[in-house]
């Protein structure tokens, strides 16, 4: 994982900074903030803060929209049946809502159409246009939030006699449709903000229509909109999401009554991001758009409280469906080798193309590649594309639009159709089109955080101040902060694990899905964490809350008990019996050959076995510019990037690895047996013969220290025999031999399993511990025991 810190071009003016931060009266690290996004004078930072309505840029700087407003008037005028062409999602719905409003107003009954996404597809269609030309017969159509790549069926309305305006804001394809088309990307501009939403345009049309003292009743819709769609907070649309948000109480009676539903209050754009769109968008992807639809536009309070219980059961349907196509995607890539590998492109005949997209932004997310899932209906794929950052996924499928039946999108998102006979050709060609046109260092995931803080700094009116970043999104994130800090005490969340909090400095904190870094937070000298700051209220009162999002390790590794990463790797030797001879030997002087000589951010997993190793791996260069990450015992990441661990736990992952390199003597090879059954990777050793003495050195084999450990462990076993792993075992003990020892420790469980008399064994995790207390037995009658109280006799007479 690369850390990177923000930067701007050039460097900050202190005194200007501090004279600044005076002058809005806010901290000067919030000023610094706004700097490195480019808000960067008095006049940017007034209008980032305080944003007006005078901000609004002039609708009629949007090529054609006088002509555009112009046929509106007169469709209007002459009483012509208009019809609103809709997209499923949030922001589609909410255009087509304020349209149906707009004309509603002038006295016109717009019908609508929005396609069932099962039925349609996205975008207009001709079998689409059919229907609506049997049922509806409109004279005109305005397509919201789609329309921009549909040059064909457009045509083919116009020859069935019907009028089409199209207003969207997706990338511009080839060839642009032949009508009247409102999009602030398509070339020759003079609009200065290219980033406004479908539902924006939509606004922006009825501002140029109306006026702005009337179009300004929509902005609770379009702060929806705009949040949902996950365009750029910044410019005009952050005006319009923060003043959207001010006169959400003027928003549509049926989403008032969805934010009291999901305890909504005051929602910043979190909440509609989070809770409020992921409800409204379920209605589109389980098939039924309308439902949200109406929402917006009833007043009925019955059929609010039906369409809101409707709403939230499509969204439980919703995760169930993403659940389903997760895992078979996770079952999928789990037995697949993803070395080298730098798209996921995955079908199948059971999934729902309703929540691809979803999943598709998780696994993206997760295996840092650029992803696309597919449903298959009959021969043909519709999928869902998501990428990474400095991957245009919507130019990438430009190159391959041959074998596409069609595509549309952004930067970082697109939908998608071929037929099934051409998805291995096109998984081919996206493989190559990412290998050949993106260098390898784009595919290494980043961490990336604002600022270095300290610790001391986190107060509460501090943490108060950075609300004036709000509203938080796309392009205007939550700051991060790198903090350092001393002791963590960091504990397990007792009904879930997998979580953990810490207090720091006081201060409470919380990291999700970080239990897994608890040892490291708890054992390492100098700690640092990339985090976010939010306060916390409760009851009424507020407090400071810090969140971690990533732990970082020093690349020298200080811990507190060296002794302990020895342990470990002690504990997998002896738990290792079956022979292995099969791997490669190496001198000490080839490895930084090796090393140097990596030309990929794949396929390569370094592995040391003890902490002053370690240390010295991670300080070298070739490896600090290549490898992925820096773990402690864990691979915490195992999707065949780079990496370098220190004693990795054998039941991890490792067939994503061709090479698999032990920086230090391997003490046993049997210790490899158990990687050898989970990878066909490539295995080297150092080609050097090293005795236990080390180990052996540091264990006592009289029958009065082993029997206090079993004493302790029997009344652990007594209290809970379900631990998470030997290091929270270890840290019991510790409670009752100040001077325990994790080697002598693991010892003492494996002679005590090999006499009958303990039982320990993994299940889902967790380590499981039994006692027998029927059984007598000597010590002696451990073949462990035996054979390692041989080898510290022999160190003891070669002493004398």
């Amino acid at each position: 994982m690369k850390l990177v810190k923000k930067t701007r071009n050039e460097p900050f003016d202190k005194e200007e900074i501090s004279k600044i931060s005076k002058k809005f009266n806010l901290y000067p690290e919030i000023i610094e903030i706004l700097y490195m996004r480019n808000i960067d004078s008095e006049d940017k930072i007034n209008h980032y803060l305080h944003p007006k309505m005078q901000d609004f840029y002039d609708p009629f700087l949007l090529n054609d929209m006088d002509k555009v407003v112009d046929k509106i008037n007169k469709a209007i005028q002459d009483k012509k049946r208009i019809l609103v062409f809709g997209d499923y999602d949030v922001d589609g719905v909410s255009a087509t809502a304020i349209l149906i409003k707009y004309f509603k107003y002038k006295g016109i009954d717009a019908m609508h159409f929005m396609p069932n996404r099962y039925v349609d597809g996205y975008g207009l269609s001709c079998s689409a246009i059919d229907k609506i030309k049997e049922n509806q017969n409109p004279d005109l159509i305005i397509t919201v939030d789609c329309g921009i790549s549909c040059h064909d069926e457009i045509e083919y309305a116009k020859q069935l006699g019907i009028d089409v305006i199209v207003t969207d804001h997706h990338d511009i394809p080839d060839v642009l449709p032949e009508c009247l088309t409102l999009n602030a990307k398509l070339p020759n501009q003079k609009y200065p903000f290219k980033e406004i939403c479908g539902t924006g345009m939509a606004f922006k049309l009825v501002q140029a229509l109306e006026g702005i003292d009337y179009a300004k009743e929509f902005l609770p819709i379009v702060a929806i909109a705009t949040i949902a769609d996950i365009v750029p907070l910044l410019d005009e649309n952050r005006a319009m999401v923060t003043l959207g948000l001010r006169l959400i109480h003027k928003a549509p009676k049926g989403i008032l009554k969805l934010l009291d539903k999901l305890d909504i209050k005051h929602p910043l754009a979190t909440d509609v991001s989070y809770k409020l769109a992921p409800k409204l968008n379920a209605s589109g992807r389980m098939g039924d758009a309308d439902k949200s639809l109406e929402l917006y536009l009833t007043e009925d309070d019955e059929r609010i409280n039906e369409l809101i219980d409707t709403i939230l059961e499509f969204n439980v349907q919703r995760q169930e469906l993403c659940n389903v196509v997760y895992e078979d995607c996770k079952n999928y890539l789990n037995n697949s080798i993803l070395t080298n590998q730098r798209a996921i492109c995955l079908y199948s005949d059971k999934w729902d193309s309703g929540i691809l997209g979803i999943v598709a932004a998780k696994l993206c997310e997760e295996y840092y590649r650029p992803t696309f899932l597919f449903s298959n209906v009959d021969g043909l794929l519709t999928g869902s594309g998501r990428s990474i950052d400095g991957v245009n996924i919507h130019s990438c499928l430009k190159k391959t639009q041959d074998v596409l039946e069609s595509f549309g999108g952004h930067t970082m998102a697109a939908g998608l159709k071929l037929k099934v006979e051409n998805f291995e050709i096109f998984k081919n060609n996206i493989e190559k089109i990412l290998q050949q046109d993106f260098d390898s260092s784009v595919f290494v995931p980043q961490k990336t955080y604002d600022m270095d803080l300290d610790i001391k700094r986190v107060t509460r009116d501090f943490v108060r101040q950075l609300n004036v970043l709000e509203p938080i999104g796309n392009e205007n994130p939550r700051p991060r902060f790198r903090i350092k800090f001393a002791r963590a005490n960091a504990t397990l969340m007792k009904q879930y694990p997998n979580h953990l909090t810490m207090s720091l400095n006081n201060i409470s904190a919380v990291g999700f899905n970080f239990g897994k870094y608890k040892d490291l937070l708890n054992e390492i000298n100098t700690k640092k964490a990339i985090v976010e700051l939010q306060l916390d209220v409760y009851r009424g009162f507020e407090s400071s809350k810090i969140f971690l999002k990533q732990v970082i390790a020093d690349r020298e590794l200080k811990l507190s008990d060296k002794d302990k990463v020895l342990g470990e790797y002690f504990a997998e030797i002896l738990c290792n019996n079956e022979s292995s001879n099969q791997y490669s030997t190496y001198s000490r002087n080839e490895i930084m050959n090796f090393i140097t000589k990596l030309d990929n951010v794949y396929g390569t997993l370094f592995v040391a076995n003890e902490l002053d190793t370690y240390n010295k791996y991670s300080a070298c260069p070739a490896i600090t510019n290549m490898v992925f990450s820096y773990n402690y015992k864990t691979i915490y990441e195992d999707k065949g990037h780079n990496s370098l661990v220190l004693n990795p736990s054998l039941k991890n992952n490792y067939k994503n690895y061709n090479n698999i390199v032990f920086l230090d003597p391997i003490i046993n090879t049997n210790y490899l047996s158990t990687i050898q059954k989970l990878t066909n990777a490539q295995i080297y050793i150092l080609d050097e013969n090293v005795s236990m003495d080390k180990f052996i050195s540091k264990l006592s084999f009289d029958r009065k220290t082993c029997g206090i450990y079993y004493k302790n462990i029997s009344n652990i076993i007594e209290n809970n025999s379900e631990l998470n792993g030997l290091s929270e075992l270890y840290e019991n003990i510790k409670q009752h031999i100040p001077n325990a020892n994790y080697l002598q420790m693991v010892f003492c469980l494996k002679i005590f399993a090999e006499i009958g008399i303990l039982k320990y064994e993994y299940v889902d995790n967790k380590l499981k511990l039994s006692e027998n207390k029927n059984i007598h037995s000597s010590l002696d009658k451990s073949h462990t025991y035996n054979e390692f109280n041989t080898e510290y006799n022999k160190l003891k007479n070669i002493g004398k």
